[in-house]
C-alpha cells in the first residue's frame, strides 16, 4: 500500500496534533506501507488555495492508493477532494485535531466562510479520524455523515517508569504553576495571569513552557499585561523545550494549569496526570474526556478569571488536595490508549477502507500485527 500525508511542513512541531501524526506515520511505516509526507508551505490563509492545483497534477504522477490529510490543510485540498472523490481512483481519510472555524469568533463572516470551507472538504472524504468524542460531535453538527466519522484517541507513552514523584523543597512556601502551550490566545493564558495577579500572593511562580513566536503580537499583550501588573518576578517564559527536557518542569511544579477556551483533546493534561499534577482546566471541548472534575482536578468556565483564581487558591492553600488530585490522575492514566494502540487501529481503519478500493488481484490479507 502507497500512501501520501498532506500537512503542512511543520510535522516535527512538538503540539498535540503534530506528534498524533508523527507517531501514525511511524507506526504505518513499521508495517510496512509507504508513507510519503507532502509538506505544504504555509501561506496566508486564503492564498492557500492555491495548493489544490499543485496536488491534484503531483497526485496524478504518484499514484498513491490513499492519501491522508491533516485537517488543518483543509483550504489547500477542499476543491482537490472532490476532484478525487470524481475519479474514485484513490481514497481519502482525513485526520481531525481541531476544526478551524472554532478557533474564530463564530458571528465573524471569516467564520462562515471556513466553516463552508471545511465542511466541503470533509463531506469528499471516505474516511475521518476524530481525536475526540468532542471533535465528532462537532463534525457531524457540520451535516457531515456520522458513519463517515470514527474515533482514535491520542496515545500516551510514558517517557519512563515512575513511582514516586519527589517535589523540590520551596523556599518560604512557594508554589508553583506550569503552564505547557503555545502562547496563542485560545489557550487562555491572558486569564491565567489575570487570576494570579488577582490573588496577590507573591509566593505563586508561574512557568510557561511553550512557542511564543505563533502570534507575536498576542505574546506581546501578555508581556505588557505582566509589566503593568508587576509580575516579572513571578512569571517566567522558557520557550519551546525539547520533549527529553521538559520532564524536568513537570517534576518541579506543584500545579498543572492551561485554562483553555476550547480544546478538542489536550494530551499535555495527560502528561501532567503522570507527574502526579492535580490539573487546573477548563470544561470545554474534550477536555473533561481527560480531567474528572474534583477527582484528577477542577475545571472552571472557560474565561471565568474568578472561578480561575479560585481554583488556583484552594490548591495553593490545601497540599493534601494536591497530592490526592495528583495520585487518582496517575491512577486513571490506564484508562488511556497507547500510542502502538492508535497506531493500530488508525492502521486497521486505513486497510479496510483500501481493501473496499483496490481491485480483487490487489487486495491483501491484513498484516498480522505482533504482540508487544
Amino acid at each position: 500500500m502507497k500512501v501520501a500525508l498532506i500537512t503542512f511542513k511543520d510535522i516535527d512541531k512538538l503540539t498535540g496534533g503534530y506528534i498524533y501524526n508523527q507517531k501514525v506515520v511511524s507506526y504505518l511505516r513499521q508495517q510496512g506501507i509507504t508513507v510519503d509526507i507532502i509538506g505544504l508551505k504555509r501561506l496566508p490563509y486564503f492564498a492557500n488555495i492555491i495548493w489544490n492545483i499543485w496536488l491534484f497534477f503531483h497526485l496524478t504522477k504518484k499514484h498513491y492508493d490513499l492519501v491522508i490529510e491533516d485537517e488543518l490543510c483543509h483550504i489547500s485540498v477542499f476543491i482537490l477532494n472532490h476532484i478525487l472523490k470524481r475519479q474514485g481512483r484513490t481514497r481519502i481519510a482525513v485526520i481531525v485535531h481541531l476544526l478551524h472555524w472554532l478557533e474564530i469568533v463564530r458571528w465573524q463572516l471569516s467564520s462562515i466562510i471556513v466553516k463552508w470551507i471545511e465542511k466541503k472538504m470533509l463531506l469528499a472524504a471516505d474516511l475521518i479520524i476524530a481525536n475526540s468524542n468532542y471533535t465528532k460531535k462537532e463534525i457531524t453538527r457540520m451535516g457531515v455523515p456520522e458513519k463517515t466519522v470514527e474515533i482514535v484517541y491520542p496515545g500516551y507513552d510514558p517517557p519512563f517508569k515512575l513511582s514516586k514523584v519527589n517535589r523540590k523543597e520551596r523556599s518560604k512556601g512557594i508554589t508553583k504553576i506550569l503552564f505547557v502551550g503555545s502562547c496563542l490566545p485560545h489557550k487562555g493564558l491572558k486569564y491565567l495571569i489575570e487570576a494570579v495577579y488577582r490573588l496577590k500572593d507573591p509566593n505563586i511562580h508561574l512557568d510557561i513552557v511553550g512557542d511564543t513566536t505563533l502570534n507575536k503580537a498576542y505574546t506581546k499583550i501578555i508581556k505588557r499585561i505582566i509589566k503593568k501588573y508587576g509580575l516579572e518576578e513571578m512569571i517566567f517564559f522558557h520557550g519551546v523545550i525539547p520533549r527529553k527536557a521538559i520532564w524536568h518542569f513537570y517534576v518541579d511544579a506543584d500545579i498543572f494549569a492551561v485554562p483553555s477556551l476550547y480544546e478538542a483533546y489536550g494530551i499535555v493534561f495527560v502528561e501532567a496526570m503522570f507527574f502526579k499534577l492535580p490539573v487546573i482546566a477548563t470544561n470545554a471541548g474534550g477536555i473533561p474526556e481527560i480531567v474528572e472534575n474534583e477527582k484528577t482536578g477542577l475545571l472552571i468556565p472557560p474565561k471565568n478569571i474568578a472561578a480561575l483564581s479560585e481554583a488556583i487558591e484552594k490548591l495553593v492553600k490545601k497540599e493534601e488536595l494536591r497530592i490526592i488530585y495528583g495520585e487518582q490522575g496517575f491512577a486513571r492514566l490506564k484508562n488511556f490508549s497507547s500510542w502502538e494502540k492508535t497506531g493500530q487501529t488508525i492502521y486497521k481503519l486505513l486497510h479496510r477502507l483500501w481493501l473496499v478500493k483496490s481491485p480483487p488481484g490487489k487486495k491483501q490479507k491484513l498484516k498480522r500485527i505482533p504482540k508487544r
